[in-house]
């Protein structure tokens, strides 16, 4: 690689390097700096329900988290758009998302992958890890599933 081809990256890594400083020390705290991602917005009510899947092996179930509008925010006639909202990398992570406060007016579902809990909620799924393999993959078919109307949580 030449110098100039080189020279975007060592920008973007530069930059990268930078937003992590200033997060990490311009925090409170370190915690504060690796805190949970943003709770769900205000008008965005979260409900918590237990999925069965496969995904999970015998009678398991996956941790669901369920982000709805307000009544007085509901503006589709047909039903508010669904977002199933995924974190990103090989890492379980938790079940929050980091939709910006004026989105009200949609559908979230978040969930944890088998295996997988989360310290700030405090909930888990059942099953064993697989780094995103079947049965990760598996449990997002669930999901999908369930926002599609074609499975239904614990209780029916």
């Amino acid at each position: 690689m030449n110098r100039s081809e080189d020279c975007p990256l060592r920008l973007c890594a530069a930059a990268v390097a930078i937003t992590a400083a200033c997060l990490y020390f311009c925090a409170d705290s370190p915690q504060t700096a690796l805190a949970q991602p943003t709770s769900p917005p205000p008008s965005l009510i979260p409900i918590d329900i237990r999925l069965p899947s496969d995904s999970t092996g015998t009678a398991g179930t996956l941790a669901v988290r369920v982000h709805t509008p307000k009544w007085e925010n509901a503006r589709y006639p047909d039903g508010a758009p669904v977002i199933i909202w995924i974190q990103g990398g090989f890492d379980v992570r938790g079940i929050a998302h980091s939709l910006p406060p004026d989105v009200d007016d949609v559908i979230c579902i978040t969930f944890i992958f088998p295996g997988g809990s989360d310290p700030y909620s405090g909930l888990s799924s059942d099953g064993i890890y697989d780094y995103r393999g079947e049965h990760c993959i598996a449990a997002l078919r669930d999901v999908v599933l369930y926002a599609a109307g074609q499975l239904r949580d614990i209780h029916g």
